[in-house]
């Protein structure tokens, strides 16, 4: 006589990623086969949660924010025996900034994955991830932006806030902020040739792109320049993870309070 199993609590055991398969076996006194054959049914991938489903629908800011992120410090990973996307990941050490690619990721209505390891040695900082397992998210991001050679269409068609989120992910991920305040973006990628066309869209005065210097590969390594002014003139609607980029975009060198104290 065959055995029946409770496949809703065995699939809820799968998804929380706590006990391992054979530990889910034994716990419910049924072999491995049943296991697999459940995650099949429920379409449940062991090991990395449910698959999430996931169609664009309108453009948001947190969205803008993780097709930034992809194209300066995200990763995506190919399943290992089709060959095609499965999961998006970003990897950094500022708990600041992951923080707000998981928030991002909910907002979206996917579930992100937090991951952190240490890498030893004096001095090196811990190394932590961020995650997403939705196939049908990670295959759309990973066409969208034409393998990390071009900015999205969506971005350029969407109100202000969103390719203000845009521009900000670019800075928190690529970008650098002199004591000016001048921002500087740099990458090897091709959708760096229409983010002057993409600030020109927002009124953001650019110095151009321009070729900083041609690697040992033989790829170009680009360079643009943006004028804080313009930031500044949207009060402060541009909003880097960090505290120091942000305050020299709004203020420059000086800051809005005296660090001076005056003696009577």
């Amino acid at each position: 006589m065959k055995r029946k199993f409770d496949h809703d609590a065995i699939a809820k055991d799968i998804q929380g990623r706590v006990l391992r398969q054979e530990q889910i076996a034994h716990k419910y006194k049924c072999s491995r086969n049943v296991i697999v054959r459940v995650a099949r049914e429920m379409n449940i991938h062991i090991g990395q949660g449910i698959r999430y489903t996931w169609n664009f629908s309108n453009p948001s800011p947190e969205l803008a924010y993780i097709v930034g992120m992809y194209l300066t410090e995200g990763t995506i990973g190919l399943s290992h025996t089709t060959r095609k996307p499965n999961q998006f990941i970003v990897c950094n050490s500022s708990d600041i900034l992951l923080n707000r690619v998981s928030d991002c990721i909910s907002a979206i209505g996917l579930k992100p994955h937090r991951r952190k390891w240490y890498t030893g040695g004096i001095g090196t900082l811990p190394k932590s991830s961020v995650a997403c397992y939705s196939v049908q998210f990670v295959r759309w991001l990973y066409d969208v932006c034409n393998v990390k050679n071009a900015i999205p269409a969506f971005v350029f068609d969407s109100p202000l806030d969103n390719k203000l989120a845009f521009v900000a992910s670019l800075i928190d991920g690529d970008g650098c902020v002199q004591k000016n305040g001048t921002i500087r973006m740099r990458a090897t990628q091709d959708w760096m040739k229409q983010l002057p066309d993409l600030l020109l869209s927002m009124n953001i005065r650019s110095g151009g792109i321009r070729i900083a210097r041609i690697l040992d590969s033989g790829k170009p390594y680009y360079s643009v320049s943006i004028n804080r002014m313009d930031f500044r003139s949207m009060n402060g609607q541009l909003y880097c993870h960090d505290p120091e980029k942000q305050r020299r975009i709004l203020f420059g060198k000086e800051p809005p309070w005296s660090s001076r104290i005056h003696k009577s």
